[in-house]
């Protein structure tokens, strides 16, 4: 259409263009404190032309796309960045509660327990024929398993806790998965002349991150604006369809676990975010420190009844085992019976002769013989607590180390993602000034056609 009212209808379309680029600024301004709100830009495209006498003329702007400010590469940095760092984050946050079951307070610790248990097999070689060395020796005996029974089992509250976690992880990653899927049924059948469902995208982002933070994930946009979600090879969202992290309890070490695989059947590749520390905590870390804790207390068990098994009691006794050979786990050891019923049933002589503590001295020796690995016990137990610091604190440094990473991704996904006031009040002037500009043009025209209907 050309002429006087073509134009007025060229100023219409303007007016309605900058007047709805108007509003997504608006819109903008109000998210601008959203979580997850992501800046959108109005998108415009020229009309066309039309021929004239005079060659062609242009026929205005309209609204193509109202498109969000987002970046796949960004995006994708970010979640790796934050996946990194729950997964550290969970380590050394459990570490420091492992920490603290291992750690000594006052005389409650299994390294004194251990120092007064063979202290008390030096007072017995010193006065080998009184009773009362024994009722104390047994005491200690009694407190130091108590001490092995309350450490290991917090290992294993500690380890049953993280399966549970892990549990209830794989159930929020098996509900963000159905709801990505939910989504990518919608927003293609969202999308409008103006633009895809900006709102149903964020959203869908924002699931995703989460995702991301619990188990890696590899996200691959399709060009209908819906996303394929791979952990590891396992394809769990293709479109509006999805497959669930499937889960089996095993049994073993003296608990039942949690096992993660793939709907084919397959072990499932976990190798960040949150599930990944969690599973290594389990599987790996926590299992290490209770095998050294039944490691020292099997050697404890073994070591102590061959001396005392042929050593001789007050009454000429010898055969006797000091602890419980069915019991040799740090859960689980206990004195012998004989031992627990009778005190004067331990030995302190290396033959049946009166006044001999020998053997009861060569048992308080063992506190410092080269038994486990060419350490002697508290060595040994030093060693774990030491190891145990030096996980955690290998923990914190890479957990503060990749804070620093998310960190940054956070930044530059905030510089294309995020809204900037300085930057939407310059666009706000920037479309009132096009839209002041065509309420001029339009007034004009009018007072052209004005002109010309006056005409006698």
């Amino acid at each position: 259409m050309a002429g006087l009212f073509g134009l007025l209808e060229l100023g219409k379309r303007t007016l309605i263009a900058q007047q709805f680029a108007q509003n997504i600024v608006g819109n903008n301004i109000s998210n601008v404190n959203t979580d997850g709100y992501s800046r959108q830009q109005t998108q415009f495209n020229q009309i066309g032309t039309i021929d004239t006498p005079w060659g062609k003329i242009g026929l205005g702007v309209q609204i193509q796309n109202v498109e969000r400010s987002r970046d796949a590469l960004v995006d994708k940095s970010y979640r790796d960045a934050h996946g990194a760092l729950a997964q550290w984050q969970t380590r050394a946050n459990i570490l420091q509660k492992v920490d603290t079951i291992f750690t000594e307070e006052d005389q409650a610790g299994l390294g004194s327990k251990m120092d007064a248990f063979f202290n008390a097999w030096e007072d017995l070689a010193n006065d080998p024929e009184s009773l009362q060395p024994r009722l104390a020796l047994k005491q200690r005996g009694i407190a130091l398993t108590d001490t092995f029974h309350r450490i290991a089992n917090k290992l294993k509250e500690q380890k049953v806790s993280t399966d549970n976690r892990i549990s209830n992880l794989v159930d929020e990653a098996n509900s963000l998965i159905k709801k990505i899927a939910t989504l990518n049924g919608k927003i293609p059948s969202s999308a409008t002349s103006a633009g895809q469902s900006n709102e149903l995208l964020d959203q869908r982002d924002q699931l995703i991150d989460r995702l991301a933070e619990i188990v890696n994930v590899k996200v691959i946009e399709s060009t209908d604006k819906g996303v394929s979600i791979f952990i590891g090879a396992i394809n769990v969202v293709q479109g509006g369809f999805y497959h669930t992290i499937q889960t089996q309890t095993e049994s073993g070490d003296g608990m039942t676990k949690t096992v993660l695989y793939s709907p084919s059947g397959t072990p499932l590749d976990v190798s960040s975010g949150e599930l990944k520390g969690l599973l290594d905590l389990r599987d790996e870390i926590l299992p290490s420190y209770s095998d050294s804790l039944n490691t020292l207390a099997k050697s404890m068990v073994d070591q102590v009844n061959a001396y005392h098994k042929v050593g001789y009691t007050l009454d000429g006794d010898t055969g006797i085992n000091f602890f419980d050979t069915r019991y040799t786990t740090a859960d689980a050891i206990k004195l012998d019976d004989e031992i627990l019923d009778e005190p004067k049933k331990i030995i302190a002589a290396a033959e049946d002769a009166e006044g001999d503590g020998t053997q009861a001295l060569r048992i308080a020796k063992l506190k410092d013989a080269p038994l486990l690995n060419g350490s002697s016990y508290s060595d040994f137990y030093s060693g774990l607590i030491t190891q145990i610091g030096v996980d955690g604190q290998s923990a914190l440094d890479a957990a503060k180390s990749q804070e620093i990473l998310a960190r940054q991704t956070a930044i530059q996904r905030e510089e294309v993602s995020g809204v900037s006031l300085d930057e939407e009040m310059i666009n706000m002037i920037k479309f009132q000034q096009s839209y002041l500009a065509a309420a001029r043009m339009i007034s004009t025209i009018d007072s052209m056609i004005e002109a010309i209907i006056s005409l006698k």
